[in-house]
């Protein structure tokens, strides 16, 4: 598994899925934590091709959403009436999910391994999550077609650097540069 910061590099002394869930609740720590993090989810990219795909679900549909983060799609389509199970990595931010909503599932995971039992669920979502593996794609999506029912649909995303994404990410380092004086 990689980190988005730096390759994993064993001689710093903890595990790989400890890294990288180290790096993921860092992340979310400073985004504010889950309860500061429900903005409008229909206004994210995603949410018009999922959305299309939940609605042609009878309700009570069970869907997955592995690589979770801080929660939002586990928590909207939960209330939604399709019980969502939610997966990640972070076992702080986990917790405090399930603080937040009891009510609602949430699991401390690697979603190549799941240990949910074959054909449990109609629908597995997942964003920006499946490329964080060194071997591939292949024991993650192994996994999410063996838990998938049969005609269970799987959607992931993947990072793109699109102009839009680089357009964003060259406004953010521009903004945190120090402008140097000509001497």
């Amino acid at each position: 598994m990689r980190r988005d910061d730096r390759e994993f590099d064993p001689s710093e002394g903890i595990d790989e899925l400890d890294a990288i869930a180290a790096q993921w609740t860092a992340k979310w720590q400073k985004a504010g934590g889950p309860e500061a993090n429900f903005e409008d989810i229909k206004r994210r990219d995603e949410y018009a091709a999922l959305d299309a795909i939940v609605r042609q679900l009878p309700v009570g549909s069970r869907l997955l959403d592995g690589g979770c983060g801080m929660g939002a799609w586990t928590v909207h389509f939960t209330r939604r009436g399709y019980p969502t199970v939610g997966l990640d990595i972070s076992k702080p931010t986990v917790a405090a999910l399930r603080g937040l909503f009891p009510d609602i599932r949430f699991d401390i995971c690697d979603i190549r391994k799941t240990g949910e039992p074959d054909n449990s669920f109609d629908l597995y979502f997942s964003w920006g999550t499946f490329e964080h593996f060194e071997e591939g794609f292949g024991p993650v999506v192994d996994e999410a077609f063996r838990i998938l029912k049969p005609g269970g649909r799987l959607l992931i995303s993947t990072p793109f650097d699109n102009l839009r994404h680089s357009s964003a990410a060259s406004l953010a380092r521009a903004r945190n540069v120090s402008p140097t004086k000509n001497k």
